[in-house]
């Protein structure tokens, strides 16, 4: 994953900053949490998750273009009946449209207007 200071959506998000990178097994009374990232240096972003435990493939990878979707989240949920981790680039974050406004970051289109945006993804073996 490119270099990048995450900002934590939350105080409980905040908490977690120093263990973004890492899964452990699922913990009771895990609060979700989501970082919010910026890519400045990169044009071609790639991201992605591994597992070298794992025996048929080592995990997936997300490939794509920061001019496309400058925005990228982590969204992770560790816990003991919910554990999933999100990786979502975007137009903006996802947050409300409200919030997105105020900071500049919602995208709108006109009626009947659309976008475009190219996502490779790929297995890791």
């Amino acid at each position: 994953m490119p270099e990048a200071e995450p900002i934590a959506e939350s105080e409980v998000a905040a908490k977690g900053a120093d263990t973004l990178r890492l899964l452990h097994a699922p913990a009771p009374g895990y609060a979700e949490q989501c970082f919010f990232m910026d890519f400045k240096k990169e044009k071609k972003i790639r991201v992605g998750i591994t597992n070298e435990c794992l025996e048929h493939m080592k995990g997936i990878y997300l490939e794509y273009d920061k001019s496309q979707l400058p925005w990228f989240t982590i969204w992770k949920m560790l816990g003991e009946s919910d554990y999933v981790i999100g990786l979502e680039p975007g137009t903006c974050y996802p947050m409300s449209r409200e919030r997105a406004k105020r900071e500049g970051r919602l995208v709108t289109l006109n009626p009947f207007e659309s976008y475009t945006a190219e996502i490779e993804v790929g297995i890791v073996f």
